[in-house]
């Protein structure tokens, strides 16, 4: 499954439930998400890359 995410940066477009809770599994376990809030989108990056690039 791949993602798009980004601050409030205009995109939209719709993400399946599931997709945004692996996306939230994810981010508790990567680092580099902590305190930071972000949007999500369906696009072409990886989950766990899209987050580490936060």
């Amino acid at each position: 499954m791949k993602v798009l995410v980004a601050g409030a940066n205009g995109y939209t477009g719709r993400l399946l439930i599931k997709f945004v809770a692996k996306t939230m599994i994810a981010a508790i376990q990567e680092p580099n998400a902590f305190h930071k809030a972000f949007e999500m989108v369906s696009g072409d990056t990886q989950i766990e890359e899209a987050l580490k690039s936060l």
